[in-house]
């Protein structure tokens, strides 16, 4: 599996925690120029840059032999453009 080429708003499911965000924008760091990904995570408003939010992790799965482990995208769409949740 590929990290996202495009970061768009909507629901995005975190591989790392499970957890749902709702991407609102992408951003331009005012100073720096730096492109951030601009989300809900449960009441906060997070801003995180776009190359961290597109990155692969590897899962930290007991379970699976460390030379099986797939890395795998940190965030997938799991919605298309929709409500603030």
């Amino acid at each position: 599996m590929s990290a996202p080429t495009k970061v768009t708003p909507g629901r995005w499911l975190s591989f790392e925690t499970k957890e749902t965000v709702n991407v609102l924008a992408v951003a331009d760091h005012s100073v720096t120029g730096e492109k951030l990904v601009i989300h809900r995570q449960g009441v906060a408003v997070v801003a995180e840059p776009l190359d961290k939010f597109t990155d692969t992790v590897t899962p930290m799965d007991e379970s699976i032999p460390p030379s099986q482990r797939e890395r795998a995208p940190r965030f997938a769409k799991v919605d298309a453009e929709g409500a603030d949740q």
